[in-house]
């Protein structure tokens, strides 16, 4: 472990936190009255046991799991004045905390309340604005057992949206959402933070931490056994910190590669057929689908499919086989080629090859279906949401991996992405998906430059964000403009709804760029 998390820090409180059966929590971060916290880390390095922590659902026991901890013991350990008086007032319960779970079995009431209205109770004015803007007036007296995942998401949000409460907590927010479904969710929570109450959030889309967090800490350390906490970050530096892999404060490196964005390659000639397809010229470049739910993305994969393109990368026949087993793993792993070191490593595959198919959680099964799909030689891949299921660093890996292969093979890959970070970062060309008002038909277009595509996109489908890529960034983050910023409203006004910008000549770490 490294020496600088065996002592306290004021930024982050106590070195020990929380022990909860062989789990280690090393730190607590501090909330503050009028600003948006964010939490980014993998799944199983305690970000749900930090928001119980900070609802007053745990209480921190700092390794002592025979007797239980005191109030005033608590507080003394934590050498944080900030955090002390948080946790002071919501241990004494002088904090009302809503929370949003992660799974809506959770959600206090869903087991009683047979719909919507039954479960919001009154229904006022701002319960009614709520609902018009997550686009739940329909749904009010639809059972639960008959809405799709993303309705029921939006349920949860638009409950602990509607109560009077002092803290705020929302548990990954834009799981089973679309892009446009995510970010109208974060305007509903960024619109409740007020001067005197606590927003606290975590979550795997880091353009939707961006879009929402004054203050960001990262998890890392090693999933199921030890979570350690990062110093305090605003949003540039938090994000900057965690794609590129390395604490540049505490020289700490968390990742083995960074995620670089880079201009895109420069689009082939469409020559114009069906589809816009069948005569384009193909190589080492990632096409984006882009589109809200429902416009034909999956189905306009699985056209292609029909156009020629039979090979399907599924485990679904495999069940019984350990991961080993299935097709080209084996062959690939055995020769140690540059598949293992572009693929299997990043995804992590090595560390389930003795496992059956059938004992796979969701997402390591989505890492052994990626590898499974890149282990074989063809002209094109059809890749249809690779970040279901997956945390934030699995999504950057799995992003490196697919831009990696694609260049060592010269082929192409068309992803359907909702995660916005990770779309702008494949995308070589951008394909939009859409449904034109007043038509029951979806419309794909021909493929378009990132620049070009990701403006219709965010004007004409979304007209909710705002992008820009950070031109004092190395990496070229593409930044979520915060809502009624001066930004938004210069970009907005020019019609530049994602701007390019071109790298820095000379690019200075974070710690020499805040001393000047």
């Amino acid at each position: 472990m490294p020496r600088h998390f065996k002592h306290t820090d004021k930024e982050r409180g106590h070195a020990l936190c929380h022990v909860q059966g062989s789990f280690k929590l090393e730190g607590l971060p501090v909330a503050r009255p009028g600003e948006v916290l964010g939490l980014i880390g993998r799944n199983g390095i305690g970000k749900s046991t930090t928001l119980k922590l900070l609802a007053g659902i745990l209480q921190p026991n700092f390794g002592h799991l025979d007797k239980p901890t005191h109030l005033q013991e608590i507080l003394s350990l934590f050498p944080n004045k900030e955090l002390r008086h948080y946790l002071n007032q919501i241990l004494l319960g002088k904090l009302k905390v809503v929370m949003k779970p992660q799974h809506f079995k959770d959600m206090e009431g869903s087991t009683t309340a047979p719909n919507l209205r039954s479960l919001l109770g009154k229904y006022d004015s701002k319960m009614e604005e709520i609902c018009h803007e997550l686009e739940l007036k329909e749904l009010l007296d639809k059972p639960f057992r008959k809405l799709t995942h993303g309705q029921l998401q939006r349920v949860m949000i638009a409950a602990v949206a509607s109560e009077e409460a002092d803290v705020y907590i929302f548990d990954e927010p834009s799981c089973f959402l679309d892009v446009r479904e995510r970010f109208i969710a974060a305007r509903v929570i960024r619109n409740l933070l007020t001067r005197d109450n606590y927003v606290i959030v975590s979550d795997n889309d880091l353009s939707l931490l961006d879009y929402l967090s004054e203050t960001i800490y990262c998890l890392h350390g090693k999933p199921g056994a030890c979570g350690l906490l990062s110093r305090s970050y605003n949003a540039r530096d938090g994000l900057h910190m965690f794609l590129t892999g390395f604490d540049s404060i505490t020289s700490l490196r968390i990742r083995d590669d960074s995620l670089i964005f880079q201009f895109p390659h420069s689009p082939p000639r469409v020559t114009g057929s069906r589809f816009g397809f069948r005569k384009l010229s193909y190589g080492p470049m990632t096409r984006t689908v882009l589109g809200q739910n429902g416009t034909g993305k999956s189905t306009f994969i699985r056209m292609l499919i029909s156009l020629g393109l039979p090979d399907q990368a599924s485990v679904g026949r495999s069940m019984e086989r350990t991961v080993r087993r299935l097709p080209n793993l084996e062959f690939h792993w055995s020769e140690g080629n540059l598949f293992a070191s572009q693929v299997m490593k990043p995804l992590q595959i090595d560390q389930l090859m003795d496992r059956k198919v059938s004992s796979l959680s969701p997402g390591e099964l989505q890492r052994v279906t990626i590898a499974v799909c890149l282990g074989r030689h063809a002209v094109v891949y059809l890749i249809d949401e690779p970040s279901a299921h997956l945390d934030a660093d699995e999504r950057v890996n799995v992003a490196i991996a697919i831009k990696r292969r694609m260049l060592s093979m010269t082929a192409t890959a068309i992803v359907v992405e909702h995660d916005f970070m990770m779309a702008t970062y494949l995308a070589d060309q951008v394909i939009l998906a859409e449904r034109r008002v007043g038509s029951n038909f979806c419309f794909i277009n021909s493929p378009c430059s990132l620049s070009e595509g990701m403006n219709k996109f965010l004007s004409q489908q979304l007209d909710i964000i705002t992008c820009r890529q950070d031109p004092n960034d190395f990496i070229l983050t593409p930044r979520i403009n915060k809502l009624r910023s001066l930004s938004e409203s210069e970009q907005k006004l020019s019609g530049q709804y994602y701007e390019e910008r071109e790298r820095p000549r000379f690019y200075f770490p974070a710690e020499i760029r805040l001393r000047f």
